[in-house]
C-alpha cells in the first residue's frame, strides 16, 4: 500500500502533462475536439490504479469523461468486462450520449418495458442479457431507483456471471447513509464487482460520516465499523436518553438509550492520508480551469401581516402534515415527514407565500403576491432585466405559482424543471434556455440539482435555500460551470426577515467549515465567501434538529410567555 500511495501522490503532484493510461486510445474518440485535459488524465491514472475509487472533483470538470476514459483503459486491458452505470433517471441520456461523444464502446439504457412483460420482468431479462456471453453492448446505463426493487437480483446475476464487472456509481451521495436500503444493496452489489468507481462533487453534504458510508458502498473497509469511525474522528456528546421498550437477556423491558450528537471533528489529518488510496477531489482553481466569479448578494424582505399570522398558526397548531409540500414531492411521501420537519417546512412555505400553505390550486394560484416575490419580480424587471436568469424554490406549489405570475408580471417566457417531467421534455427546457434567446428565465426544484447544465444564465435567485451545504453547491454549479460566457455570475438570496430564513442561512454558513476542511476551500466555488466563519466551530447535530432547536429558541427570546410546545390541528 505505501508504494501506491507514493506513485498516487507523484502523480498528484507533478506539473508536467502525463501520458495517456495504456489503452485508453483504443477505445477513444477520433474526434481532434474530443480530447482529455491533463488534469483528467491525472485522475484516470488514479482510477485505473485503484479498483475502489471516489472521485469528488468539484461541478463541471469533467467526470463523465474522467469515467468514460477510465472504461477504455480497463476495457483494453479485459477485453470482456462489462460496465455498469448506475445515475439519477434524470442523468441517462446525458450519460450515453456523452460514452458515446468521448469513446467508441458501446452503451445503451436499461429496458424497462417489453411486450407481455411487467416492468420489473423487463429490467432483469434485460439485466441478465447484457451480462451473456451473446450480449456485445458495453455499458449498461441504469437508475439508481431500479437497486431498491431489483438489487437483490443484480447482485445475485453479477455474483452468478463469468463476466468481470466494473461497476460507476455516479452522484455518490445516493447511498450516503447506512441505514436506507439503498445503502445495503449498494454494498451487496459492489461486493461482487472487481472495479468499483464513485463520482460525487460534494461527498460530504451535512456530516463527515456521509464519506465513511459512500466508501463503504465502494467496498473500502480501512476506516474499521461506524462506531469506531465516530469515536476516532467526531467529537460527540450525550444530550439525554430516550427510553423504549426492548430486550435485554431474552426478557422484553424497558432499556434507556443515550442522545449522541456529534459538535466537532478531530484528527482530520489522518483520515485524510487514510483517504488518500481512495480518494481525491479538486477544484477548478486547482486544475487551472477559470470559472465565472461569483457574487453573492443577500436582499432582506419584511414579512407581511398575514406572514406574521401564519407564523404564529404554526406555532399554535393551527396547520397539520396535510397542509405541507414536502418541497421535492416528487420523490419523498409526505407520510414520512416527521413533526419537526413538519414543522419547518410549513415555516419555510409562509416565507415564500402563505398561499402555497393550501393544496387547492385554485387558492395558491390566484393569491396575492407576497413581499418576496414581489422582490422576485422587481429584480427581473429593473437590475436583471434582459439577462438570463435562473430561480430556485423546493416547492412545487410555489413553482406553479411562478409559472402563473412571472410571465404576466415580467412579459418573459418562462421555462421550467420538476421531477413529474419525463426525460425528454426536462431535456427540451434544457436546450430552449442554453440556445434560444427568446427565453432567458426558467424555474427550478431540486429535481434540478443533477446532470442540469444551465450555464447561459448570468443570475440566479432563492426563494429559499437547500438545507444542506453541498445541496447549494449543486443548485449554484448549475450556472458557475466550465464553459459559461460570463466573467462573472451572481447569486441573489431573498431572505425575509425574522423568519425561518436567517436561520437556514447561519447553519448553511457553518456546515461550510467542515465540508472545505475535507475539499478545500475553492471548492466552494465562492459561495458566502465574504462570511467570516470558524471552520470546526459548529459540529452536526443534525441540521433539521438544529434548526429547529435554533428557531424554537428565538421564538422564546422574543415572546417568552409562549411555550412553544407542538401541537398539530386537524
Amino acid at each position: 500500500m505505501s508504494d501506491l500511495v507514493t506513485a498516487l501522490k507523484k502523480i498528484r503532484e507533478t506539473k508536467a502533462p502525463l501520458p495517456l493510461p495504456p489503452g485508453v486510445d483504443v477505445f477513444w474518440s477520433d474526434d481532434p475536439d474530443v480530447q482529455l485535459r491533463p488534469y483528467q488524465i491525472q485522475m484516470v491514472w488514479n482510477m485505473i490504479l485503484c479498483p475502489s475509487f471516489l472521485c469528488g472533483d468539484s461541478v463541471g470538470l469533467g467526470k463523465t469523461a474522467m469515467g468514460s476514459a477510465m472504461m477504455s483503459a480497463v476495457k483494453s486491458a479485459q477485453p470482456g468486462v462489462k460496465f455498469i452505470v448506475y445515475t439519477t433517471s434524470s442523468a441517462q441520456r446525458q450519460w450515453c450520449e456523452e460514452i458515446k461523444k468521448f469513446t467508441k464502446l458501446s452503451v445503451r439504457s436499461l429496458q424497462e418495458s417489453g411486450k407481455k412483460l411487467t416492468p420489473k420482468q423487463a429490467r432483469l431479462i434485460d439485466f441478465n442479457r447484457f451480462l451473456s456471453p451473446e450480449d456485445s453492448t458495453d455499458i449498461l446505463v441504469m437508475r439508481y431507483s431500479t437497486i431498491l426493487v431489483d438489487g437483490e437480483w443484480q447482485a445475485q446475476m453479477i455474483q452468478t456471471s463469468d463476466r468481470q464487472v466494473c461497476v460507476i456509481y455516479d452522484e455518490a451521495t445516493a447511498f450516503k447513509s447506512s441505514d436506507t436500503t439503498t445503502h445495503k444493496l449498494v454494498r451487496k452489489i459492489s461486493s461482487h464487482c472487481k472495479w468499483r468507481y464513485g463520482l460525487s462533487a460534494t461527498p460530504i453534504e451535512n456530516h463527515l460520516t456521509e464519506i465513511y458510508n459512500i466508501m463503504g458502498g465502494l467496498g473500502v473497509n480501512v476506516f474499521g465499523d461506524e462506531k469506531w469511525f465516530r469515536h476516532r474522528y467526531c467529537v460527540e456528546e450525550v444530550t439525554g436518553y430516550r427510553t423504549h421498550w426492548g430486550y435485554r437477556d431474552g426478557r422484553k423491558t424497558m432499556l434507556k438509550t443515550p442522545i449522541v450528537v456529534t459538535i466537532g471533528y478531530q484528527n482530520l489529518n489522518e483520515l485524510q492520508e487514510l483517504l488518500t488510496p481512495y480518494f481525491w477531489a479538486r477544484s477548478q482553481s486547482e486544475v487551472g480551469e477559470q470559472l465565472p466569479q461569483l457574487n453573492t448578494e443577500t436582499l432582506d424582505v419584511s414579512m407581511n401581516a398575514e406572514q406574521l399570522q401564519k407564523t404564529e398558526d404554526i406555532w399554535n397548531g393551527l396547520f397539520s402534515i396535510s397542509h405541507v409540500d414536502a418541497g421535492q414531492g416528487e420523490t419523498e411521501e409526505i407520510k414520512k415527514v416527521d413533526s419537526k420537519m413538519t414543522v419547518l417546512l410549513l415555516h419555510q412555505m409562509v416565507s415564500i407565500n402563505p398561499a402555497i400553505l393550501s393544496d387547492r390550486p385554485e387558492d395558491y394560484l390566484n393569491a396575492p403576491t407576497s413581499p418576496k416575490e414581489d422582490t422576485l419580480i422587481e429584480l427581473l424587471n429593473t437590475q436583471l432585466h434582459g439577462t438570463k436568469c435562473i430561480v430556485f424554490t423546493r416547492f412545487r406549489r410555489e413553482l406553479e405559482r411562478l409559472k402563473k405570475v412571472l410571465p404576466e408580471a415580467t412579459g418573459r417566457q418562462l421555462l421550467y424543471i420538476h421531477g413529474d417531467m419525463d426525460k425528454d421534455a426536462r431535456y427540451d427546457m434544457i436546450q430552449k434556455f442554453q440556445t434560444d434567446p427568446a427565453y432567458n428565465l426558467i424555474c427550478i426544484n431540486q429535481a434540478a440539482f443533477q446532470a442540469v447544465n444551465l450555464q447561459q444564465a448570468a443570475n440566479m435567485i432563492c426563494l429559499d435555500l437547500p438545507w444542506s451545504w453541498g445541496g447549494l453547491l449543486q443548485l449554484v454549479g448549475r450556472m458557475v460551470r466550465l464553459r459559461s460566457p460570463h466573467a462573472i455570475c451572481n447569486l441573489f438570496v431573498l431572505k425575509t426577515n425574522n423568519s425561518i430564513d436567517d436561520h437556514v442561512l447561519a447553519l448553511l454558513k457553518n456546515k461550510k467549515g467542515i465540508f472545505e476542511r475535507m475539499l478545500s476551500r475553492s471548492a466552494s466555488l465562492g459561495v458566502f465567501d465574504e462570511t467570516d466563519h470558524e471552520p470546526m466551530s459548529e459540529g452536526d447535530r443534525g441540521f433539521v434538529t438544529k434548526l429547529f432547536d435554533t428557531l424554537t429558541l428565538d421564538r422564546k427570546s422574543y415572546k417568552p410567555s409562549m411555550s412553544g410546545k407542538l401541537t398539530f390541528g386537524a
